[in-house]
């Protein structure tokens, strides 16, 4: 006797994006003594194997919508750290230039261009659009000349006090850099040595330990 066909209709309840859908199967049911048959259908298997096609297309898209989210973050970073670098570089900008212009009109000309301290400055400086303001400073602070000690006030702990062409203060550490042969003691009136020490300090405070 032939096998009986019986519609069997199943409900596979699928979930997408939150959503529930329901997906209805029919399939043709046989009855248990024809198992064996080549046209026997598996129930259990066919769902089992419906909801795991479905959990990986949600794992895929999961997993796709994490990269992107993972990407457009990155960029979103990328851009901000590249406008906070444009905006440092700006302001290091302006204060390396304002200061610079408001000494030189304040002096009216009060510098040590022309004088024999101008190329040692000038080469200690080279770069860094700088060398005018040092003219200048150099002036106020020495009044070129790179002997000078300021007797009239200290500058720091222990009574320092400022010396040489731009009246370093208490730098020894950057005169043993720049002048390793001399003594600091020394080196703080060798012109050179004074300059290329403030150029270092220049390189890594700015104008702030000459006032700005």
């Amino acid at each position: 006797m032939g096998a009986a066909a019986i519609a069997f209709t199943f409900a596979l309840s699928l979930h997408t994006s939150g959503e529930r859908h329901v997906a209805a199967v029919s399939i043709p049911k046989q009855p248990a003594h024809a198992a064996a048959s080549p046209d026997y259908v598996d129930i259990d298997l066919v769902i089992a194997e419906a909801i795991e096609q479905q959990h990986q297309q949600q794992e895929a898209e999961a997993a796709a919508q994490a990269e992107a989210a993972r990407q457009a973050q990155a960029e979103t970073d990328a851009k901000a750290a590249q406008e906070a670098a444009d905006r440092q570089a700006a302001a290091t900008q302006t204060q390396r230039q304002a200061p610079q212009q408001s000494a030189t009109v304040a002096t009216q000309g009060r510098t040590c261009a022309g004088s024999d301290m101008e190329p040692v400055i000038r080469s200690a400086f080279a770069g860094t659009g700088a060398e005018d303001y040092f003219l200048v400073k150099a002036y106020q602070e020495s009044n070129c000349q790179p002997g000078v000690t300021n007797t009239t006030e200290t500058c720091g702990p222990n009574g320092l006090r400022a010396k040489g062409l731009l009246q370093l203060c208490g730098h020894d550490g950057l005169l043993v850099e720049v002048c390793p042969a001399q003594d600091p003691s020394v080196s703080v009136f060798d012109p050179n040595c004074n300059a290329k020490a403030s150029r270092v300090l220049f390189d890594g405070s700015g104008f702030g330990p000459w006032g700005g």
